[in-house]
């Protein structure tokens, strides 16, 4: 929603309000429009995204991921 909302606003929209509809039980759920800490944070996770590389990750064996069909897609 965080990106939805700076993309708009990068346009130009003024976005005053954000919703999101859930169709599992037909609600409509309100929120906050971000706040400079909220934003702070967001720019944060964009940041740790940015740099996050999956060759740092350590290969592992541990029974639950050598017994799974996804085994070759986990490490």
């Amino acid at each position: 929603m965080y990106a939805q909302y700076y993309c708009l606003q990068e346009m130009g929209f003024e976005v005053e309000h954000m919703a999101f509809h859930s169709m599992s039980d037909n609600k409509t759920y309100h929120l906050a429009v971000p706040s400079e800490e909220d934003k702070k944070e967001f720019e944060q996770t964009l940041a740790r995204l940015r740099e996050f590389d999956i060759n740092k990750i350590k290969n592992h064996v541990c029974d639950k991921c050598v017994n799974s069909i996804y085994a070759p897609l986990a490490w």
